[in-house]
This record gives C-alpha cells, structure tokens and sequence, in this order.
C-alpha cells in the first residue's frame, strides 16, 4: 500500500519559474513530478517566499501545522519545499520544537523551474521517495539535496551557485540512489520528541529578540551601543576562529556581562567545535553549532525559560 505524502510548500527558487515569478501552490503542481507507485500526495501551501524573507515567527507557525498534520493517521511523511537561503535555519528549528517521529524532509533547488539545468523536480521526487521511506522514520528532519540525505543540525550551505551547495562538517547520512536508499550513519545528538522544546508546553509563542553580531579586527565596542537602546533578550557573538575575539569585542562583552544578559558565542569558521576556557565566566559557547543555528538553540532556550546551568548543558546536547 503506498504511503501518503504531505508537501508544503513556502517559495524559493524551487518555486520560481524564473528570476522574476513565484509560483503558487497550485501553479506549481504542473511542474510536478509523476509520484506514480511512489507516494500519494497531497499539497498544502503555507507561504510563497523568498526564504531570506523567512521570519522566526513563520518557524512557529510551521511547527504547529506540520505537528498537525503529521498527528494525522492518514499522513505517513511530510516534504516541506523551501528556499536554500534559511532552509538550514528552519531545518534545524524543526529538528529542536518537531513532536513527530514520521519522516520529515526538506528540499529545495538552486535553478529556475525554466533553467535548463534545473535540479527541483529531481530533488522533489527524491524527497518524496525518501519521506515514504521507513529508513526514513525517527531520524529527525532530514535535508536532501543534490541525491545526497544531511542531518538538520549539520547542514550548511556552502556555495553561492553550485547545485551541490549542501554539506555537512561530517558527511552525508546517506544518499538516495536511482535503485535505493542508503543511509550510513544517524545522528547522536537528541531531536523532535528527545527534546526539551516542546511548543505547545511554552507560555507563549513570541520568541525572544537575539540579534546575531559579527566581530572583526577594529570592532569598537562603541557599536554595541545602538544594539541595546532597544530591549533584545540575549546575544550571539560571532567570533574568530576557536571562540577568540578582538579587543574592542572583548571589552564590550565584559560590559554586557554584568547586565545578566546570556551572550553566547560561536565561530566563524565551519568545523571543529569550540572548547570553553577554563577562566572565563558569564558567556556560553556554541560548541561546533554555526552562528545562525546557535541563534536558534538560544531563542528556543529562552523561550522555554531554561535558566543559566541548562543553557550551557543545551549546547553541549543539541
């Protein structure tokens, strides 16, 4: 019996037909692949964006209507269609706040539908054949691009252009192949229902501001100035390589320390995880987490209300 596919769609150069139109749902249908023998499927529309458009509110809204209809008995897998400029970001969210253990993919293209190299339509097969996959189950959200299957907390976008733009400091979990699909490796870190991020158990669903700020040589900490003239509820600092950061940058965050504000920092470079100095007291650091995906783990750990001790032990989970 085939299983029965859910695909939301959000926009992004999946979608777009050219540089200039975004396609809706139903406008999109037609540049479908046949799921003939593979899935039934059926579309629901949640956005038509560009994905550096994306809000963190929108992850929210996400969250609770893929919980939705991934509770469905008659939905055995989800595919949601998104934009390659954040699909690493919202991956990652849904990989902390999803309560579903059931296949949830996420795909996108980096050609037009009209381009003549145009990979959305084989990433969209793909994704569908791998959501309708029992290797598939309790292995988290899972990116797949390029025929390649990456962890939502390890993918990175690394190229500006070329279609194969998704990577992992750690691999690909697998590959889905023209005869199978072949996973290799599963994640270890907790996801989804292994979680403390549980949506529906929050006080609210307004997440908290954190902005994400960039150090550089010459950073003057006279910058930091017009950042906290509005309230924010926590920082993340991108740093040199290993957690280092500038003079100016160091003397701002010994400033800001003693606001109680939780300032956390992550590394600009894209492997290896950072070690906390033995000395140091009052910042956080993100591990091998990116900056962006740092940002995330800190607003769903406020938005929870996780004090200073499980804030430090989420990043050394998650």
């Amino acid at each position: 019996m085939l299983k029965t596919i859910l695909i939301v769609t959000t926009g992004g150069t999946i979608a777009m037909k050219n540089a200039h139109q975004l396609l809706k749902a139903e406008e999109l249908l037609h540049y479908f692949p046949s799921f003939t023998g593979i899935a039934n499927v059926v579309v629901e529309e949640f956005i038509t964006i560009n994905s550096a458009a994306i809000l963190p509110q929108h992850w929210v809204q996400l969250d609770a209507l893929l919980n939705r209809q991934l509770a469905r008995p008659d939905i055995d897998g989800a595919v949601l269609l998104h934009g390659t400029d954040s699909l690493e970001e919202s991956a990652f969210f849904l990989n902390l706040s999803l309560q579903s253990a059931k296949p949830l993919i996420l795909t996108g293209a980096m050609r037009y539908l009209d381009d003549r190299s145009s990979d959305g339509s084989t990433n969209l097969y793909n994704a569908v054949r791998l959501a309708a996959s029992p290797a598939a189950h309790s292995q988290g959200p899972l990116v797949l691009m390029n025929e390649h299957i990456f962890a939502a907390r390890d993918v990175l976008k690394y190229d500006n252009l070329r279609l194969h733009t998704f990577r992992s400091p750690y691999g690909p979990l697998g590959s889905v192949d023209p005869d199978s699909i072949r996973f290799y490796r599963h994640t270890s870190r907790p996801h989804t229902l292994a979680t403390a991020f549980d949506l529906a158990q929050a006080s609210t669903t307004t997440l908290p501001l954190v902005p994400l700020l960039a150090d550089y040589t010459g950073f003057r900490p006279a910058l930091f100035q017009s950042l906290l003239a509005g309230p924010i509820d926590g920082l993340v600092v991108q740093s040199f390589a290993g957690g280092r950061r500038s003079v100016g940058m160091s003397e701002a965050l010994k400033a800001l320390r003693h606001r109680g504000l939780p300032i956390v920092v992550a590394s600009r470079i894209m492997e290896g995880p950072l070690v906390p100095p033995q000395t140091e007291e009052g910042l956080f650091y993100a591990e091998d987490l990116s900056p962006q995906k740092a940002r995330i783990l800190l607003l769903l750990s406020l938005l929870m209300g996780h004090d200073t001790t499980q804030l430090q032990q989420n990043f050394r989970n998650y």
